[in-house]
């Protein structure tokens, strides 16, 4: 036996709870624990698993910032997207962040930039995205303008949905819900 030491070997988790990198042999997820068994390839040999727990991910539900009467509502949301094109020299991919309320009416989409996303990221890796601070109207008849001119009446409860690749439409994880009157 020769003794060696690894000095990095890159993980991160997906938004499905799963362990990812790029220098993994496998990655299990054992739900039975809540954690995921992985093992790492070091000239073409697999090393034996490890158990690695992982808090549960929990997209964050929108938080209300400013709700104060006669005045628009500021709402900010922030969470995490998931890698879908990391290869050598692309441009950063955008993300879809969406609002609804929860009659599952989509008040607001955009897709986020991810410029900040790191070199050596690799396809299925979450990332957090930068804050954003969304403005909702209030218009007549006690009722709220949603950023994307949905109507509300009030009060509403909005929630945030985080998408991961490959997952279809009307899938995916929901935050708790927040509360704009």
């Amino acid at each position: 036996y020769v003794p060696f030491e690894i000095s990095t070997l890159e993980m991160g988790r997906s938004l499905s709870q799963g362990v990812t990198g790029p220098s993994l042999g496998s990655a299990q997820d054992d739900s039975a624990t809540g954690c995921a068994l992985v093992s790492y390839t070091l000239g073409g040999i697999s090393s034996p698993t490890t158990q690695v727990n992982l808090p549960t991910y929990t997209p964050p539900a929108p938080v209300v910032i400013s709700d104060v009467a006669g005045q628009p509502i500021q709402v900010q949301v922030e969470g995490a997207f998931q890698v879908t094109d990391a290869t050598a020299g692309s441009s950063p991919t955008s993300y879809d962040v969406k609002l609804y309320d929860t009659s599952g009416d989509k008040l607001y989409e955009q897709d986020v930039s991810a410029a900040s996303e790191p070199s050596g990221v690799w396809n299925g890796l979450a990332l957090e995205f930068s804050p954003i601070l969304l403005t909702f109207d209030r218009g007549s008849n006690n009722t709220i303008i949603a950023p994307d001119g949905f109507v509300l009446n009030s009060p509403a409860n909005i929630l945030q949905n985080f998408w991961e690749s490959g997952v279809t439409s009307g899938s995916g994880y929901n935050s708790g819900t927040v509360e704009v009157q």
